[in-house]
């Protein structure tokens, strides 16, 4: 079985942004839609993951989706560039990858490599229960210039 499509209700003030952010990491423009619910926007990656973006206005009583998405493949790196380039705001994970928020929904993107062994993980985890998260930060990033 595969995931084919994920609806998320968003801000309709933010819904561009979040659909030119979707669509700038799978290297594709969005496409509009209507149905008997109202319009929507929609997003399909090369493999064919549809994130389907349903506005949600003020006060119509429905609230907005917040969720966490995760991607593997060997062009997360190429894909969270993009996303910058579109949001300016994807940060290395901790845990391997880059990561970005958008509408309340964090995405990470997971290329192979990415990833630390366990002994690593455990060490980050050690340190961020010690309060020690900023001097991790800063170890990661000097690893990586």
């Amino acid at each position: 079985m595969q995931l084919t499509r994920l609806t998320m209700y968003t801000p309709a003030s933010i819904i561009a942004h979040v659909s030119a952010g979707y669509a700038a990491m799978f290297g594709v423009e969005p496409e509009l839609g209507s149905d008997e619910s109202g319009a929507y926007t929609t997003v399909t990656s090369a493999e064919g993951l549809t994130l389907e973006l349903r506005p949600v206005q003020p006060g119509d009583g429905r609230m907005s989706t917040v969720t966490r998405l995760e991607f593997r493949g060997t062009d997360a790196h190429e894909a969270a560039d993009r996303l910058h380039d579109e949001t300016h705001g994807v940060q290395h994970h901790l845990f391997g990858g880059r990561w970005e928020t958008l509408a309340g929904t964090t995405i990470r993107m997971i290329a192979d490599g990415d990833e630390p062994d366990n002994a690593e993980k455990a060490r980050i985890s050690a340190a961020i229960q010690r309060g020690e998260l900023e001097a991790e930060i800063a170890r990661m990033h000097s690893r990586q210039t």
